[in-house]
Order: C-alpha cells, then structure tokens, then sequence
C-alpha cells in the first residue's frame, strides 16, 4: 500500500490573517520608550515583579499573586477568588495637579465587578481616581468634594483580550478617557482634586482604608504607569502601536552629506558631525535626562539670557540661502521671547545675523527666522504656530529655508510657510560671528531674550528636508539590517542569520532571511520568530544542493521591509551511496550524512526493497537516481527525525525503478 502523506488544504494562512487582524500591533514595553525618560514619570510598574521601576512606589503582594507571561514580557496574574492584589498602602502620589495612568489589561471575566488601578483612599472617598471593569465596560472615574463623583464609559470590552487604558487630566475642567490608543469618552466638568485622605495606590483592587478591599481583579495587568502631566494623544497612540520616533543619530540621515552640525546634547554640547563644540555659560544651563526626548538633553537657563550656549565662529558654514534645522522642544519656553540658534557678530549690533526663535502670543508661539544686514536693518518674517495646548512634552519643530521661502513643520506635518520680500541673503561674516544656542546677540549688544526651554536632538543640514524626510524622522524609519551571517551549511540546508541594527521607531513585526540563486534575493523568505533588534539565526532548509546561493537578513515594521547587504555560499554535494542490486535484493543503508543514490546491476523484472535509516541526530536527506520513477512524479519526503526507518520497494523494469510501495515512518 502506497502510503505517501496526503497535503492538506492549508490553513496557517488563514490562521495568520486572523491572528494579525485581532492583535495588528507589536507593542514596546514602556521601559524601551522615549517616556521612560521623562520627568514626569512619578511611578512606573513593569510588573516583573513588585518593584516601581521609576519613582519610589513599591508595592506589596498580598495573597501570592504570581508573576508571569503577560502583554510585555511579565506581568502579574490576579486571581480574583484569592483576593489577591498588590498596593502601596502608606503612599499617596499627590495627583492634585495634571496627571495620566497609563495600563494594559486582560480580563478573564468582564462581568464581574473589578477595580483594577488607581489610588487607594481612605473612607470619605476624597480625591479617588481610577480604572474599572463594570457590566462587560471600561470605566474610568474620579471623586472631589466640590464636585463629586465624575464617571466616564468606555464602552464595551471582550474577555481574554488586551487592552491598553489611559485615564488624563489635563486640567480641572479637562479629562480624556482611551482606549487602545484612541479617546472613548471625555469631559469639561471641573474637579480640582486635593491630597486629603489619598493614602496609597492600588494595582487589582478597590483599597478603601477601613472600608476594606474589594471589587478584585480576575486576570493580568502589565506595564502600569503614572505620569504627572497630561500625555498627548499621539503619545497615548504611540504606547498602544509601539510606533516611536527616533534619536538623529540612529536614522540613514546621521550618515548625510549635508548634516554639517548636530548637538546631542548627551552631557555637553559637543557637536557630534562637525565641529562647532559648545561652551556653556551661567549656572543654569544642565543636562538631564529629565531634558531629554531620547536620553538626556538640555535646559537653557530661565530668568535671564546670561545663560545660553556660545559655539564659537563655526567651523562649518551654518548661514546659507539654503538649509535645515531641526530638533525636539522638551519643555516650552516660559519668557515672551526667546532665540534658539542664531549666529551674530562679534562686534556689536551691525554684523549681519540670522537665526530663528519664537515669540510668544498669547496662547501659543510664533516660529520666526530673521535676516539683518551690516547696516543693521532687516528682516523678520514669522509662521508656523504651535498652541500651548498642543505642546506634548517633546514636539519636532523643523524649520527649512531655501530662499526666499520659508516653512515649519511641528511632528512632521508643515504648519506654516512665509516668504522673504527685501534682497536680503542669509551671510556669514568670516570668522566673527558666533552660534548661539539661547542667546540672539554676541559680545557687546544687549539681549533680554530669556532662556527656559529644555531641547534635545539638533541638527543642522545644509540642504532642505523632503517632507517624506522630515515626516519620518518623527514618525520613523523602516529597520536596519545588517551583517549577514551563514553556518553549518550541508547539501540542502544551513544555519542563517544577520544583525538587526535598529528598529526604526516602529516596532519590529517580523525578521528572518531569504534566499535564491540570484542577487538580492525577496523569494524564500522565512521568519525566524522573535521582533526584537539585535543578532539572529535560524536553521533553513529546502536548499538546492550543489548550488551558489544568494541570502540575506531582512526586517518588518510598519514602514517597511529592510534588507542586509548579500551574503553567499554554495550548498553541498551530497556523497553517493553505491547500491549494488547483485549483493541482495534487500539493502539496508543508515544515512550520517545528505547522500547520493547510485543503482547498479539491477535485473528486468526484480524486485527489490530499500531500507533507509537516519543516524542517531537525524537530518539527513538523500538524492535518488535519474531512472527512478515515481507515482505522479514525486519522490517521497522522508522522515528525518532522528533514528526513523523509512522503506522504498522497486520493480525494475530493465530502464527504470518503478515504485511500488513506500512507508515513510516503520515503527
């Protein structure tokens, strides 16, 4: 009986189309973000286990909750019939003023009753906010003695699902509620919330002081986080897509002839390309990673233009009719009127000068570039504005010229364009004028432009920007691949692999390798399995043996697809394995190795019976001879497992080998 395995119609497809349909996004947890850095993180539970990875909130496991697999890597398994919940009992977070909790969850049971994050209060209920599953809903609702109770649905939700929450104040009379990056309810009702009786903060529970614990969590909670601030929407969609910008300096444009200046501002104010370093002056001008988009940045002074930053006569020409700058606002400027980066002569108010700041009015800034001529007259022009309301804390502002246009961009969307009317041209006088970060004058002119803003990440090209550019510096790039590496190779198979460099922002959705016989291969490509960055391998097999093979790395995520550089190698030519039909009809061989059929001697009209073995690691594959035919034309697939027995009869008709039974798998 001929027992070849029949192909089932395939359903992993299927299976993968609806696997990516319900769960679309590879999130990061929050510790890889840009966020962690931020100053106003007050507390923050990976919940690998029980400790605040940011602030000093600790908390206590009460009734054995268990720590394990969850959204991102752990995260802790409440088990509601244990009571069990974890709390900081003593501590209050002193949420009076914005805020935002930030948490993943999945609920075993969204019927039942559960507070699962917020602060734990005393009796009265005074100042309580928190987020709750009631009646198959996601709630969110806080409490103040002038206002009492304010309550927000967030609509219906699923068992045995994640979801991400995040519950902001963004004012008294200013609250949002999201869910799974998108806001699900909001309000203007005013609550100013107060201290009094807040004694700590809850993960799994409603803790009422006296009034006892109840309404248990039935699930897993992940990656807990408190902001004192309002997040923004877009980064309240980039905790839930995973999608982040990235530092300068991990991008293709950090390798671009034009990037003629950028400060990193990662403990000083060197300049990483060219070689316009900073000096700083005043006592206010630091560097944290409080200041920081991507690690640390800096703070330039806030009460007086005494401190800024002086880079000297510039090495490399920042002054031209055409150019780039670009950079994130930390914090917005507290003054009316502040310079950024402005070069001014050294000799007083009448050397030429350019540069650009904003002007405050009234409710938001006003970007502007400014051009001024020996004789001291000029030009201002202004656009691009950026409400206070808008400001998130670390917004792109990138400002292009090329004369006479002018345009801003504000996270990589243009928001405003101007044009210069005189003849005036961007000039640099020689070696006197001077890069000021902070300051818009030099030497002996008077400046009262107040410093304040904490920036990070600035750059200098001396060429525009494409908007595709400029839009995917804030949003990212597509992976970077690199070093593609193979081992172990044999006849049909070998181990591949390469380094993925950087995930471009986004996270990664896929990696693996391709491979074909000729360059740049996009045929054959497999995933490895995991999404992170960093050196993989895999084993691939299904190779053509003796042959020059092409292969590469490549990496997935919602920008694109990258690829390696080719690496190559030539597959292997299996050994022959001489058959004999003359020494017996029934010939036994045990494969250590991928080998090559010969058939000799064989008689019209014979029968004979082959048994092949694999060795103790198995592997192994064979190549059988050009006359052996076989039912439809396919050569059976043996097992290769270690050890497996597979048997091939044959008639031999005086030409060819005719199959006649085969058994994949003797047991």
């Amino acid at each position: 009986m001929n027992t070849k395995s029949f192909k089932p119609l395939s359903l992993v497809p299927f299976a993968l189309c609806l696997f990516f349909t319900l769960n679309s996004f590879a999130q990061k947890e929050l510790y890889l973000t840009p966020l962690f850095n931020d100053a106003n993180l007050i507390a923050y539970w990976r919940l690998e286990n029980i400790a605040d990875s940011k602030g000093s909130y600790t908390l206590t496991n009460v009734n054995n909750a268990t720590f394990t697999t969850a959204k991102i890597n752990n995260g802790v398994n409440l088990v509601a019939a244990s009571s069990q919940h974890l709390y900081n009992a003593s501590t209050s977070l002193n949420l009076t003023g914005s805020f935002t909790y930030s948490v993943w969850f999945y609920s075993t049971d969204v019927t039942q009753d559960q507070r699962f994050f917020g602060e734990r209060i005393s009796n009265n209920s005074i100042g309580a906010s928190m987020i709750f599953i009631n009646s198959s809903h996601i709630k969110a609702e806080t409490y103040s003695v002038s206002g009492g109770w304010l309550s927000f649905d967030g609509g219906a939700i699923l068992n045995n699902t994640w979801y991400h929450a995040a519950f902001v104040k963004a004012a008294d009379n200013e609250w949002h509620f999201f869910l799974n990056g998108v806001e699900v309810a909001s309000s203007t009702a005013s609550r100013s919330l107060s201290n009094n009786l807040k004694v700590g903060f809850a993960i799994g529970a409603n803790a009422q002081g006296s009034n006892g614990v109840g309404s248990y969590m039935n699930g897993l909670v992940d990656d807990a986080a408190v902001f004192s601030r309002a997040l923004s929407a877009n980064e309240i969609s980039s905790i839930y897509t995973g999608n982040w910008p990235q530092e300068l300096y991990l991008t293709p444009l950090y390798n671009d002839a034009n990037l003629v200046s950028y400060w990193r501002f990662e403990g000083n104010s060197n300049d990483s390309k060219g070689s316009n370093n900073g000096t700083d002056h005043g006592s206010n001008v630091g560097y944290s990673s409080g200041y920081g988009k991507f690690g640390q940045g800096v703070q330039l002074g806030a009460t007086n233009a005494t401190n800024y930053i002086d880079c000297g006569a510039p090495a490399t020409g920042l002054v031209s009719d055409i150019f780039t700058v670009t950079l994130w606002l930390v914090k917005k400027p507290t003054s009316s009127g502040w310079k950024l980066l402005y070069s001014r002569g050294a000799s007083g108010c009448i050397e030429p000068m350019c540069g650009f700041g904003w002007l405050d009015w009234g409710d938001g800034l006003n970007f502007s570039l400014a051009v001024d001529n020996a004789a001291g007259t000029g030009e201002l022009v202004q656009f691009g504005s950026l409400r206070y309301s808008d400001f998130t804390n670390g917004d792109m502002i990138t400002i292009v010229c090329n004369w006479p246009t002018a345009k801003c961009y504000i996270n990589g969307v243009e928001r405003g364009t101007a044009t210069f009317g005189g003849s005036l041209h961007f000039t640099q006088n020689g070696g006197s004028n001077h890069v000021l970060f902070g300051r818009g004058n030099y030497n002996n002119c008077a400046d009262a432009d107040a410093g304040g803003a904490q920036i990070d990440d600035l750059a200098v090209f001396n060429r525009v920007l494409t908007t595709t550019e400029i839009s995917k510096l804030f949003s990212g790039y597509a992976p970077t691949v690199t070093t593609p590496t193979s081992a172990s190779i044999t006849s049909n198979g070998a181990l591949l692999g390469a380094n993925v460099t950087s995930d471009g922002g986004p996270v990664l959705t896929a990696r693996g390798t391709c491979w074909g016989t000729s360059a740049n291969p996009t045929t054959n490509c497999v995933v490895e399995g995991a999404t992170t960055t960093g050196v993989f391998t895999h084993a691939r097999t299904g190779l053509p043996s003796g042959t020059f093979i092409y292969y590469r790395g490549y990496a997935t995520n919602n920008v694109g697809t990258s690829y390696s550089a080719d690496g190559t190698f030539t597959t292997s030519s299996p050994s022959p394995a001489n058959v004999n039909w003359n020494n017996s009809n029934v010939q036994e061989i045990t494969l250590a190795a991928d080998r090559t059929f010969i058939f000799t001697n064989g008689k019209s009209g014979g029968d004979y019976t082959l048994l092949i073995k694999q060795n103790s690691t198995g592997g192994w594959s064979i190549s059988w001879p050009a006359n052996v035919k076989w039912d439809g034309g396919i050569p059976p697939v043996l097992n290769k497992t270690a050890n497996a027995i597979g048997m091939v009869e044959f008639i031999y008709d005086g030409t060819n080998y005719l199959e006649k039974v085969i058994n994949l798998d003797i047991k």
